[in-house]
């Protein structure tokens, strides 16, 4: 059975995170930011490819060296000047896509019909 939720400490709370209701995570350094579905953004100090590697088999792709983002809340892709991309999500959240990610990205989605 696989889970429907992670588990995140945020100072002295551990919020559980229904995993569908995750718009995405960035990271600076070490401190990863989570924003949900209702507007929650909670932070904990873990790698991004440490939640990488958690969240990649529930439709979870890396988009850059600071994003990852749930493609099921994937409003539309923009191009832009010189073939640049960028991902605006459910939440009106955009985000740059980094060029070597854009196949990546290409893929997941078209695998998850979404």
């Amino acid at each position: 059975m696989e889970p429907r939720t992670i588990l995140v400490r945020d100072g002295n709370l551990t919020r559980c995170i229904n995993i569908k209701d995750l718009i995405h995570v960035q990271c600076e350094g070490y401190l990863c930011t989570f924003t949900t579905q209702g507007g929650v953004q909670l932070s904990h100090s873990k790698s991004l490819s440490f939640y990488t590697k958690l969240l990649q088999p529930y439709h979870f792709t890396r988009i850059s060296r600071s994003t990852l983002i749930n493609v099921e809340h994937v409003s539309a892709i923009k191009s832009g000047i010189k073939n640049r991309k960028s991902v605006l999500m459910s939440n009106g959240d955009e985000f740059p896509i980094a060029f070597r990610r854009w196949k990546e990205l290409k893929d997941t989605i078209k695998i998850h019909n979404i």
